[in-house]
């Protein structure tokens, strides 16, 4: 009988941008330097990445003994700890793989996260045996960290300043490069990504100077008008997560072969049948799987719960309704035959969220984004441009609930929780796990990601999932699902 073994391999590159003289005082390293801290890893050492699409950033934890770190190794010459020699926000770089098939160099291996040093922590502790222990403990984050870091100062400070007038114009229309007029919502981000990211990626002298907006499988639809001053206070990722309009989307950072990508895309949720679920326009996304056998789990906690379940829905349009003077034909618009079929469910067309039997449950939502067709002028417009635009809108609002419900109705019936499994670098936030127990599968979307590698003892991944139809695909397996889930031998035939 053969006997599966793997050697997980790492390497862990740290980016040296800045360091300290005598006086304390910090000073950019011209050209920068790349250390190899992979081989002071041992014994005692542990490596964490955890990624997540419902997050600005991921985060990354390392331990290291703390030994003397050799600047030059091939000269021999040691310098310090690297307690005493890294800086936040010098960079690094996290690359890890189950087993070999990656090629000798170590820059083949699959990319796990690319980021930037926030902490740096010493613990030094002396055992009740007398022996002691010091451990390097370094924290950081990957570019998401760029979203949180970038931020605009609120309108008091510059009211306070005198010069707020001056301030919003010059952040909204000068400073972003926008008209008054509505933007499609990749459009607008991209825009946010050029004129405030690129910029401070460029002075802070980070390894890459670009991140790029990755739509698929074609450009979300809905347009965002100019944002005023106050919308943009605080990280721009609060803005830029308001206008990703989600749920019916997700927007999260990912670390690409060719550098950190900000993705966004329509929520590649499938139904109960495995489709995917449209929204406006019959737009659909589709998200990678990543496929493994009961045998790679270390433990599946899975539960169901009736806590989201809802069965009569709103979607408000972020006071673009009363911009556009339509906010009584919505409500008048949803009480048509056809469009009461997407406002209030029933137990026929959705047992799953039964009034009967579940009671009355009520989910409103905001959608911050226009119809594409949108008149580009939203206040004062002709007569024609007016009624054109309330078309538009009202078939917008619509689409937008029937997404949200066609997201929601079945939640009962779908599986949460957390999985851990033996380390597969493959698996990354953002994608499908495609579990098979011999003589069914199930899917589970990867909400968060965890990889912990801990040198000579384990590489596992852990997995917070959402989606799961491990219930769902029980339900539909003849015989006795219990004898059929995994199990092998005599079982295999019932």
């Amino acid at each position: 009988m053969a006997v599966n073994t793997y050697c997980p391999r790492f390497a862990i590159l740290v980016y040296k941008t800045r360091q300290r003289a005598d006086a304390g005082q910090p000073s950019r390293m011209e050209g920068g330097q790349v250390w190899d801290i992979t081989h002071w890893l041992g014994d005692g050492s542990i490596v964490s990445v955890s990624k997540s699409v419902h997050q600005p950033m991921g985060s990354f934890v390392i331990q290291i003994p703390d030994v003397a770190f050799a600047v030059s190794p091939e000269s021999g010459g040691s310098a310090d700890t690297l307690y005493g020699l890294l800086e936040p926000l010098d960079e690094i770089e996290i690359r890890l793989a189950r087993s070999t098939g990656y090629g000798a160099d170590a820059q083949q291996l699959p990319i796990l996260l690319r980021g930037f040093i926030r902490d740096i922590r010493r613990n030094e502790v002396m055992s009740p045996d007398g022996k002691p222990n010091r451990i390097v403990v370094i924290q950081g984050n990957d570019y998401g960290l760029l979203f949180n870091l970038t931020q605009i100062p609120p309108s008091t400070f510059w009211t306070a300043m005198g010069q707020s007038g001056f301030i919003a114009g010059l952040l909204t229309y000068q400073l972003l490069h926008l008209d008054n007029k509505p933007y499609p919502v990749g459009e607008m981000l991209q825009s946010l990504l050029t004129h405030l990211v690129q910029p401070q990626l460029t002075t802070m002298m980070a390894r890459f100077n670009d991140i790029p907006l990755w739509q698929t499988p074609s450009p979300v639809q809905g347009k965002i008008a100019p944002p005023g001053i106050d919308t943009l206070t605080g990280p721009i990722w609060n803005f830029m997560a308001r206008i990703a309009d989600t749920p019916w989307n997700e927007l999260f950072v990912d670390d690409a072969e060719s550098g950190p990508v900000l993705r966004l895309r329509v929520c590649p949720w499938h139904d109960l049948n495995g489709q995917p679920i449209p929204q406006v326009g019959g737009q659909t996304a589709t998200a990678d799987a990543v496929d493994i056998d009961i045998s790679d789990v270390i433990q599946l906690d899975a539960a169901r719960n009736d806590a989201n379940v809802a069965n009569i829905y709103w979607v408000k349009g972020g006071g673009f309704e009363q911009l556009l003077g339509l906010y009584n034909q919505v409500f008048n618009a949803a009480q048509t035959a056809q469009s009461l079929a997407w406002t209030f469910l029933n137990g026929t067309d959705a047992p799953n969220s039964d009034p009967d039997l579940y009671g009355y449950r009520y989910m409103e939502l905001d959608t911050a984004l226009l119809p594409n067709d949108i008149t580009e002028e939203l206040r004062g417009v002709k007569k024609d441009d007016q009624k054109k635009n309330e078309e538009v809108y009202l078939n917008w609002a619509e689409e937008r609930r029937k997404g949200l419900i066609l997201l929601n109705q079945d939640n009962v019936a779908f599986e949460h929780g957390r999985m851990t499994l033996k380390g597969n670098e493959a698996i990354k936030a953002g994608k499908w796990v495609r579990l098979s127990r011999e003589s069914f599968f199930a899917e589970y979307y990867a909400a968060s990601v965890t990889h912990e590698f801990a040198p000579y003892r384990h590489y596992t991944t852990k997995v917070d999932f959402v989606r799961g139809t491990g219930f769902i695909e029980r339900m539909k397996s003849d015989g006795s699902p219990h004898l059929k889930e995994g199990k092998r031998g005599v079982y295999s035939s019932i």
